[in-house]
């Protein structure tokens, strides 16, 4: 899968799932939330189905304000 570029006002609960429409046996787990200097905020997310980790199935969501 290709990296998306999303724009947003707000970004949705941390199990965002029905965000990025996944389908209703995928979920993500938030894994690490991190502040930078600049005023970002980065929330990296384990994809998993059924409960179990999908390998090397990450999503990052970049955030400011």
């Amino acid at each position: 899968m290709l990296p998306v570029r999303l724009h947003v006002d707000r970004w949705p609960e941390p199990s965002s799932s029905e965000f990025f429409q996944l389908p209703k046996n995928i979920r993500l787990k938030e894994t690490s939330t991190e502040k930078d200097q600049i005023g970002f905020t980065h929330f990296r997310y384990k994809a998993l189905y059924k409960g179990v980790e999908i390998e090397d199935a990450m999503y990052l969501v970049h955030t400011k304000g």
